[in-house]
């Protein structure tokens, strides 16, 4: 039979036996560091890829909210001042239109697209924005800490849909287009019948900074991509479009509503300085 010292003096050795080598210790360190470094990036570009997804689905779900809107307003377009981005979600911080007058600072705006997305037609600074809200809104320049909290929403819609008067480029026959259509709106708003172009190549509406990069390189993105913007058109569906300069008419993608128009905003002779 074994006395107890002999059974003590066993179990320091079995324990040293069980223990890890510094060797081995490092082995598994270089082997963790490798598996992160292989997963983070997949990782980051899964969070992204779902950021898109969920952009993408708003403006879809706001792209059928707008047909409920053309259907109950005779098919007329919103207009009023600053009306592509007053059209839907909450108060901005940037001050009238985007917020309350200064006057009555109390006072909330209606947006008349919210009630097609179930929410009310006034919210306050600060409230829930639902499908106004990208998850990738980062805002720009002055426009902080972002769209959605200095304009009241994430997206913008086509100015020359949605608006009242589009700004004005340099003298020239551009100029002179932009002139004539907002002539044509001048009386009315612009109504649906009156959109001579295929619907699936009107832009609706899109992330803010989409319609900034047809006028400059305007050097913010949301999405990873520059000049690159997740964009919802006339007719329900949603893609992830590069932006190309002062490209009103183009493959793919347009801006002017109006066919007879066209021709002056043929690829080519439409940048602007």
């Amino acid at each position: 039979m074994r006395t107890p010292r002999t059974i003590r003096s066993a179990a320091p050795a079995a324990a040293a036996a069980r223990a890890f080598t510094l060797i081995e210790l490092l082995v598994v360190v270089a082997i963790i560091a490798l598996l992160v470094s292989i997963l983070i990036p997949g990782l980051t570009l899964a969070r992204e890829q779902a950021r898109r997804t969920r952009c993408a689905a708003n403006l879809s779900q706001l792209g059928v909210a707008w047909r409920m809107y053309l259907d109950e307003h005779q098919g007329r377009f919103f207009t009023a001042v600053a009306a592509n981005l007053v059209y839907g979600g909450g108060q901005g911080t940037a001050g009238p239109p985007y917020g309350p007058p200064a006057a009555n600072p109390a006072a909330l705006a209606s947006k008349p697209l919210n009630p097609f997305v179930s929410l009310p037609a006034k919210l306050p600074v600060g409230a829930g924005l639902g499908p106004f809200l990208c998850p990738n809104d980062k805002g720009g320049t002055i426009v902080l800490p972002s769209s959605a909290v200095y304009h009241g929403t994430s997206y913008s819609c086509n100015p020359f849909l949605v608006g009242e008067n589009v700004q004005l480029p340099p003298p020239g026959p551009l100029r002179d287009a932009f002139i004539e259509i907002n002539r044509r709106r001048m009386s009315r708003p612009l109504t649906e019948t009156e959109v001579g172009v295929n619907a699936s190549e009107l832009v609706l509406m899109g992330d803010w900074p989409w319609y900034a990069d047809t006028r400059f390189d305007f050097k913010v993105h949301w999405h990873g991509r520059p000049r690159t913007h997740m964009l919802g058109f006339l007719d329900g569906h949603v893609e992830f479009v590069k932006i190309r300069q002062g490209l009103y008419v183009g493959p793919g993608y347009g801006l002017i509503p109006y066919n007879d128009l066209r021709g002056v905003f043929a690829e080519g002779q439409i940048e602007i300085p």
